[in-house]
C-alpha cells in the first residue's frame, strides 16, 4: 500500500472516529419534537470534505454512521437521515466552493430540501411502521408552544425546514475555523 493511501485511510478514521463520538453527544432544541436531536458529528465530515476531497468526507460520513448503529434507538433510520444529509452538504459545498460563504447558505439550504423530500417520500413512513405510530401521533408529539400541526407539510415546513436550517448553520459555524486553522497546517 502507497504510503499517500495509508495517510489518507488514517486521517479518515480518525475524523470518523472523533465524529461517531460527538454524534453520542445529542441535545434536543427548543420548540422541536424530542424526537428530532441535534448533534455536530458533522463538523468532522465537513473538515474532512474541505482537507482531502469529496471522497474522504463521504466515507467519513458512512463510517461514523455506521460506527453509531449499534447504540441507535431509531434501527438505523436516523443513520440514513444523517449519511444523505451530510452527502448533500459536502457535495453542495465542495462543489461551489469558490464561490466562498455562499457555498455554504446554499448547502444549508439544500439540507432543508433533501430533508423535506426525503422526510416525506421514505423516513416518515418508515418511523411510522417501526414505531407504529399514525400521522396523527407523528404530529401531536410534534406540537409545541401550543402550535397545531395539522398536516404532513405543517410539520415539513414548521419542523423539518427550520431544524435542518439550524443545524446547517451550526455545522457551517464550526467546521469553517477549524478548517481555516488546519488548512494552514503544513502537511505531510
Amino acid at each position: 500500500m502507497k504510503k499517500h493511501n495509508l495517510r489518507w485511510f488514517a486521517r479518515v478514521s480518525l475524523l470518523a472516529a472523533i465524529a461517531a463520538v460527538l454524534m453520542l453527544w445529542q441535545f434536543p432544541l427548543p420548540l422541536m419534537p424530542a424526537f428530532l436531536t441535534l448533534d455536530i458529528s458533522d463538523v468532522p465530515v465537513v473538515v474532512g470534505a474541505l482537507l482531502f476531497g469529496w471522497p474522504a468526507g463521504a466515507a467519513i460520513a458512512i463510517l461514523k454512521n455506521l460506527l453509531h448503529l449499534p447504540v441507535s434507538s431509531t434501527f438505523g433510520i436516523g443513520e440514513i437521515a444523517n449519511a444523505t444529509l451530510a452527502l448533500t452538504y459536502i457535495t453542495v459545498a465542495t462543489l461551489l466552493r469558490r464561490w466562498g460563504w455562499l457555498a455554504y447558505v446554499a448547502a444549508t439550504c439544500a439540507i432543508a430540501g433533501v430533508a423535506v423530500f426525503l422526510n416525506f417520500t421514505l423516513l416518515l413512513p418508515l418511523y411510522q411502521s417501526a414505531f407504529g405510530i399514525s400521522t396523527a401521533q407523528l404530529l401531536a408529539m410534534s406540537a409545541r408552544a401550543g402550535s397545531q400541526l395539522i398536516t404532513v407539510w405543517d410539520f415539513m415546513w414548521w419542523v423539518i425546514v427550520p431544524f435542518n436550517l439550524i443545524k446547517g448553520g451550526l455545522i457551517t459555524l464550526l467546521a469553517l475555523p477549524i478548517y481555516r486553522r488546519l488548512r494552514t497546517m503544513p502537511r505531510q
